[in-house]
């Protein structure tokens, strides 16, 4: 519990920092119903930045140390191989015509290059997690420091600097959290107390 605290305690100072931010971020806008909502078919408003904490506190109070770190190696080796295919792309090798887009561009499967850039800047951290904690076995943390590479390079070749800027501040909190705490390094309580209590209330005194 000692060590689980104060990753949940940071992860939600976070999640609150990105919610305030929103809405500062919503009230300045000259646009407000706009920036509340997000245009049409993008739908990146304020509502959609409040979900997205709601989603993450939700996964905080629900998901215990093993679930989180399935999770995490599921994101980081799918950060790795849409790299690998982004890098086919900048190669021109990219057997997929994309409806004529096929032409250098480094998308991977995911539309644009600024969402690519956006799902590598969440696997770098997730892979960087995985190859730094002891809690994984030594193939699948060689394997990780790999795939952390590959995805760094895909980011670069995506030419869209909207993943590096998302992904060295959390790089850099995961390392603040992985050091100040020990997690990782001593292992990591195998439950989540807070999921625990949901399973087991403890019982109130009769009347």
């Amino acid at each position: 519990c000692l060590v689980v605290m104060p990753v949940l305690v940071g992860t939600a100072v976070a999640l609150a920092g990105l919610a305030v931010g929103a809405v500062v971020a919503t009230v300045a806008s000259p646009t407000l119903a706009l920036s509340i909502v997000g245009e049409y078919n993008r739908y990146t408003g304020l509502l959609s930045y409040l979900s997205f904490a709601v989603v993450g506190l939700a996964v905080l109070r629900a998901f215990d140390a093993d679930e989180a770190a399935a999770t995490l190696r599921l994101v980081a080796g799918l950060g790795a191989a849409l790299s690998l295919y982004g890098l086919l792309q900048a190669a021109g090798g990219d057997p997929i015509d994309w409806h004529g887009r096929a032409d250098g561009q480094v998308f991977a499967t995911l539309g644009n290059a600024n969402l690519f850039a956006g799902y590598v800047a969440i696997a770098a951290p997730a892979a960087l997690w995985v190859a730094i904690s002891r809690t994984s076995a030594p193939r699948l943390r060689v394997g990780a420091g790999v795939g952390l590479a590959v995805i760094l390079v895909g980011a670069i070749a995506s030419k869209s600097f909207q993943g590096p800027i998302a992904a060295v501040p959390a790089v850099l909190f995961l390392l603040l959290v992985w050091l100040s705490t020990g997690t990782g390094r001593e292992g990591a309580p195998r439950h989540n107390p807070a999921r625990a209590r949901l399973r087991h209330p403890r019982a109130r005194p009769a009347g």
